[in-house]
C-alpha cells in the first residue's frame, strides 16, 4: 500500500514557475514581510482576525519593483472561496497566505 506522498510523488507534474512553501514562526519575525520579496505579482491573503501587518510587505514589494495586493479573508469558508477561485487564476505569479 503506497503512502499519500508516494500518490503525489508519482503524479505528472505540471511546467510551473510558481512556487509552493510553508513559512512558520513566531509573531513579528518578518513572515508576512516576505511576501513582498516574491517576484511578479502577488496576491496576500491575509487572516483579518490574526493579522494585519500588510503594510511592511507592500513597501518592500514597491521598492523592489515587484506587485502585492492584498485581500483579508474573516473565517476559513471565505479562504476556500477565494483558493477555489485562485484554480483558474492566471493574473498572479504567487499567493501567499498568512495567518493560518
Amino acid at each position: 500500500m503506497s503512502s499519500l506522498l508516494d500518490k503525489v510523488k508519482k503524479q505528472k507534474k505540471p511546467e510551473s514557475k510558481k512556487l509552493f512553501g510553508v513559512v512558520a514562526g513566531l509573531r513579528l519575525m518578518g513572515k508576512t514581510t516576505l511576501a513582498g520579496t516574491l517576484p511578479g505579482k502577488t496576491l496576500l491573503l491575509q487572516a483579518g482576525i490574526l493579522e494585519s501587518g500588510s503594510q511592511s510587505a507592500e513597501s518592500l514589494a514597491a521598492k523592489l519593483g515587484n506587485e502585492l495586493s492584498v485581500l483579508t479573508f474573516h473565517n476559513m469558508t471565505e479562504l476556500l472561496d477565494i483558493a477555489a477561485e485562485l484554480k483558474t487564476d492566471t493574473e498572479y505569479d504567487n499567493v501567499y497566505v498568512d495567518g493560518l
